[in-house]
């Protein structure tokens, strides 16, 4: 019988997570299209925001700092959190 050991994978998004490529996001559309997103949606102000998956919590900062909206960030990366 063979055993097979854990093996760490590479995180790709936390390596990309920690760089200057990072600045708007590790996504397609960056802080542009979170920007139009949130003006579509109309949401009212105060209203609560979960960013799932959050990484270094980027697109958390700019909705708190553009938009009076509540936001919680939650990431499964603790490297990402460290650096966010």
């Amino acid at each position: 019988m063979t055993t097979l050991k854990p093996v760490r994978s590479h995180r790709v998004y936390e390596a990309l997570g920690v760089t200057d490529l990072a600045s708007q996001g590790i996504r397609p559309g960056g802080l542009i299209l979170t920007q139009r997103l949130l003006e579509f949606a109309g949401l009212p102000a105060g209203s609560r925001i979960v960013d799932i998956g959050c990484g270094t919590g980027v697109t958390s900062e700019f909705i708190r700092l553009n938009y009076k909206y509540q936001i919680v960030g939650i990431d499964w990366s603790t490297e990402l959190l460290r650096h966010g």
